[in-house]
């Protein structure tokens, strides 16, 4: 089953000018991904998509945050990653990543 909670790389902060809020670290597969797209109109706001089925691995895997962790500028230190799931966060923080557990959208705001 699909994390149902996406995983937040970057701020949440409300903005309203579009993209660019960061990125997103999300479990799922191609079959699922078009329902995603429709069902979570958060992940539109997310400038860069790092999807599981794409990467090869899937959240709390090291080898899915060390893969993403090679991928952003300038390093994973400068980057916030927040999670509802405690095991994302330890894995976040395993390869570098700024993590902190988060519950919502408004615990979200207040951690960026």
């Amino acid at each position: 089953m699909a994390d149902r909670t996406p995983a937040r790389i970057g701020t949440l902060g409300g903005r309203d000018d579009g993209p660019g809020c960061g990125g997103v670290l999300l479990n799922t597969n191609a079959l699922h991904w078009n329902e995603h797209l429709v069902e979570w109109p958060l992940i539109q706001l997310f400038d860069t998509r790092y999807l599981s089925f794409e990467i090869g691995a899937l959240k709390p895997d090291r080898q899915a945050f060390d893969h993403v962790a090679g991928l952003v500028p300038p390093s994973p230190d400068r980057v916030l990653f927040l999670d509802g799931n405690i095991a994302n966060v330890d894995g976040a923080i395993a390869s570098g990543f700024s993590a902190v557990r988060v519950s919502g959208v408004a615990e979200a705001r207040h951690a960026t």
